[in-house]
């Protein structure tokens, strides 16, 4: 127990420390367990995660007493004082965005300075307020000893993070100045909503979570402040701060980077950034030297986020499909519909398929530094010991792709690719859907069941026995090429070399010079003719009932038949309309079809003799 005079401190964690003084909360997650620790070196209390306990106090060279564990739930209402400026609180708050990858557990939170933080301030009531002006120098709010000072220079000097740092160890912070240009979002959201009900999304759970982060994407900051990126071409007028850009500003700024790059916009004196003939065009009366080129950079996401400008040519296209990450969700995905919906109203996809990431055999994150990264290339055409790193080929790989759930994360090595190798087999509306695994069992299924156990066992006998040209045979071959057809452009999207190799060796004349330039197959209405489907069902549930009548042994040595009133093979629903007879033969075995249905073992049966004597006719 501690009395009311003691000191606990709570420990938080940013990368962005100059925006500490600009604090107006820490946030904790109510699930978690926190600890009250007391240090060994200094005797001071902190508050932090408990998973945080250790990796804390090895990070800071000392080690840490556990004097208590408790539930985050249990720090609703208090209340921290500013680690900078005196006199001011920062609440303890409970918010979800909290994790416990890194850090202590306890977040600092600066809603002039963070997406995240801003929610948390919006839902809250807590003040915005940002002790950065926009020329990246600390305000008066921000404290006597970093007023004036600049962020990303001598603010740095006066030790503006060194306050609220314990670790000793180098640290080299990413700074940005806060200035930036804003839209906001949320006047927008309930249309949003409405734009994407017409995307699919695969899978379709990934709408919903895009929804959501849309939500709470209220504003969009579209400035980055550094030193690299698109130039926003804005100018400044330096006396009043007024903004000058337009299409004669920027159509002249494009021309100059379409011929020497964006490079300009850093290396160009104003008078050829701003020439007298377009400030003209422009309606302004003043001179090139009274403005300075803005230094902001356009935000990644916006740039990429207006790809669909350059690729579809009509305004009014859709782009077919949109194909990322998850992590997309809240970056190109978004960044690709704000934009388009601010220019055209509507989204600039119809599908969004989103994908998961590829991990270990392990489970674990692939990282050229733990030396578990799977290259495609070693994959493909195998490492310098052929051995342990067997060439795959490049349909091995494509079929694992196809074969794994690609909506999460999946794993990959030698196993999962040998697995892969001894599978190729498996369709246009899974394609259409990007189901790719569901190809692949379908594939799978019509291959090893409908084709080989089945279909191939009751074929033989007509393609082996039969006279070369007997109708019955020759129509079998039909069926057999057009189920070869169908299967080699099934899986030729995702093995492209397996089915152009098969598609050069077809035996009979084909259309075109490759599986790719004859187009996708389509449903033939010769092979749907009404009731041949209740035919075969109703053959197939005769064939059950003979097999099941004589398990374990050889078909060929039985008789069967079927009673059934003429005419209704095609209209058979039920057992009880016909009756299956099974009795052993009284024939001898053919010694060239196998069948017993010869009148003697030494000679040939009927049918086997017409074909014969067919053949010494010819």
């Amino acid at each position: 127990m501690i009395d009311g005079s003691t000191t606990v401190s709570a420990l938080i964690w940013t990368t962005q420390p100059w925006t500490i003084p600009a604090n107006q909360a820490i946030c904790y997650m109510p699930d978690t367990t926190y600890s009250l620790v007391k240090c060994g070196s200094s005797g001071e209390l902190y508050l932090l995660a408990a998973d945080s306990v250790e990796s804390t106090a090895l990070s800071l060279g000392t080690k840490f007493e556990v004097l208590s564990t408790f539930k985050g739930a249990d720090l609703e209402g208090g209340v921290c004082a500013h680690p900078t400026i005196p006199g001011r609180s920062s609440p303890l708050l409970a918010a979800n965005h909290v994790t416990m990858g890194k850090g202590t557990g306890l977040v600092h939170t600066a809603p002039a300075h963070g997406i995240e933080d801003y929610g948390v301030a919006s839902h809250h009531k807590l003040p915005v307020d940002c002790l950065v002006d926009e020329a990246g120098r600390f305000t008066a709010d921000a404290g006597a000893d970093l007023e004036s000072k600049v962020v990303l220079e001598d603010g740095n000097e006066a030790g503006v993070y060194a306050l609220w740092f314990l670790s000793s160890h180098p640290y080299q912070p990413h700074l940005r100045s806060p200035s930036s240009i804003t839209t906001s979002t949320l006047n927008v959201f309930t249309y949003l909503q409405e734009v994407l009900k017409k995307v699919k999304f695969t899978p379709a759970s990934a709408a919903n979570r895009m929804i959501e982060m849309l939500g709470r994407r209220t504003y969009w900051c579209i400035s980055r402040q550094r030193s690299w990126g698109v130039p926003i071409p804005v100018f400044y007028h330096k006396e009043t701060g007024d903004t000058l850009i337009n299409r004669d500003t920027a159509g002249h700024i494009v021309r100059l980077v379409e011929q020497h790059g964006s490079d300009i916009w850093w290396t160009y004196p104003i008078e050829e950034l701003l020439p007298e003939s377009v400030l003209k065009q422009a309606g302004s009366s003043a001179s090139a030297q009274e403005f300075v080129p803005g230094r902001d950079v356009l935000d990644i996401w916006f740039d990429s986020g207006t790809s669909w400008v350059h690729v579809l040519e009509d305004a009014q296209q859709r782009a077919d499909v949109y194909m990322e990450g998850k992590d997309q969700l809240g970056g190109w995905f978004q960044s690709s519909l704000l934009t388009s919906v601010a220019c055209r109203n509507k989204a600039p996809y119809r599908n969004v398929v989103v994908h998961g990431f590829t991990l270990s055999e392990k489970g674990e994150k692939m990282s050229k530094s733990a030396g578990n990264v799977v290259d495609p290339d070693v994959v493909i055409n195998g490492g310098k010991d052929k051995v342990k790193e067997p060439a795959y080929g490049a349909d091995v790989l494509r079929w694992w792709v196809a074969e794994s759930n690609v909506f999460t994360e999946v794993m990959i090595g030698p196993t999962v690719l040998n697995s892969a190798r001894e599978d190729i087999n498996k369709v246009t509306e899974a394609y259409k859907n990007y189901e790719f695994g569901k190809v692949i069992r379908l594939l799978e299924a019509l291959v090893t069941r409908d084709l080989s156990s089945f279909y191939f066992s009751i074929i033989k006998d007509r393609l082996y026995c039969e006279e070369e040209r007997d109708p019955k045979r020759r129509s079998c071959q039909t069926a057999l090429a057009e189920a070869l057809d169908i299967v080699v452009r099934s899986f030729a999207p995702i093995l492209p070399h397996l089915a152009e190799e098969v598609f050069q060796y077809l035996p009979y004349k084909k259309e075109g010079d490759s599986v790719f330039r004859t187009g996708w197959f389509v449903p033939n209405s010769v092979w749907k003719k009404p009731g041949l489907v209740e035919a075969v069902e109703a053959t197939c549930s005769m064939r059950d009932l003979f097999l099941g009548a004589i398990p374990g042994k050889n078909t060929a040595e039985y008789e069967l038949s079927v009673v059934i009133e003429p005419g209704l093979l095609f209209e058979i629903l039920e057992e009880e309309s016909y009756q299956v007879i099974v009795q052993k033969t009284t024939k001898e075995r053919c010694p060239r079809c196998r069948k017993y249905t010869a009148e003697s073992a030494l000679a040939p049966c009927p049918r086997c003799l017409e074909v014969i004597a067919g053949k010494w006719s010819q």
